[in-house]
């Protein structure tokens, strides 16, 4: 008993299922900075479909529900040349979305809405070791422009997201990644440890990983976290890296 999937859904063909992007790429080398400018433009069905629920014999059934979406953005990465600051740099992305219907779905798509996205990061050398590296970061991701249900289930609205990465830089390639990421509105917030390094004595490509991720719901009104069915846990991992 829980929230299940249907049979329901009603896929785009294979005409509106069709996905088409342009990306542009150019650096900028001034005086006072130097930075990494992007622009994409793409259109195709949209990533996260809508969702209608409807009741089932064990419990809430999900409908998806496909549309197309148009998308605009610009992103740049930046790091300025005065002294002290080129371990430093800034990052800036906007993007806008807008739907439309597919044909083969006909179901309306959601209000237009824009993202943006700005933040920094450091590095720091020699951090906890005379080869290791610490590379922090800190974001601001927000959200405009659309003010209907679908807006109220999207993630990354007004967060906060914060990221250490800690290089050994050593044989094993020991890296400690810690992230985390908080709703500045109903302080719901998502966090993650994972810890990698490759086990040389048993094979030199196999890789290790422990993970562990704490995202409890809000104790206020339902959010895009509230339909994930496993919240937190604890993962390990073997693989081989060629």
């Amino acid at each position: 008993i829980g929230t299940v999937l249907t049979d329901e859904t009603v896929r785009p063909n294979a005409k509106d299922g069709m996905f088409g992007a342009l990306r542009i790429e150019h650096t900028l080398a001034t005086s006072l900075v130097n930075a990494d400018l992007q622009y994409v433009v793409a259109r195709g069905p949209g990533r996260r479909p809508l969702y209608e629920f409807t009741p089932t014999m064990t419990g809430l059934g999900i409908i998806p529900q496909y549309y197309g979406s148009n998308v605009f953005g610009v992103g740049a990465r930046a790091v300025p040349n005065a002294d002290g600051w080129s371990q430093i740099s800034l990052k800036g992305e906007l993007v806008h979305k807008r739907g439309y219907e597919l044909p083969s779905v006909g179901v309306a798509p959601p209000e237009p809405y824009t993202q943006y996205t700005a933040g920094l990061q450091r590095s720091f050398a020699r951090f906890a070791g005379p080869k290791a590296e610490l590379l922090a970061s800190a974001e601001y991701l927000g959200e405009f422009g659309a003010d209907d249900q679908a807006s109220e289930f999207r993630f990354f609205q007004h967060h906060a997201a914060v990221a250490l990465r800690w290089s050994r830089n050593d044989f094993a390639r020991t890296t400690v990644n810690v992230r985390a990421i908080v709703d500045v509105m109903t302080a719901e917030t998502i966090g993650e440890l994972v810890m990698e390094r490759n086990l040389r004595f048993v094979h030199k490509d196999l890789r290790a990983e422990i993970a562990g991720r704490i995202i409890p719901l809000s104790k206020s009104d339902p959010t895009a976290l509230s339909f994930l069915s496993n919240n937190s846990n604890v993962t390990t991992r073997l693989r081989f890296d060629f």
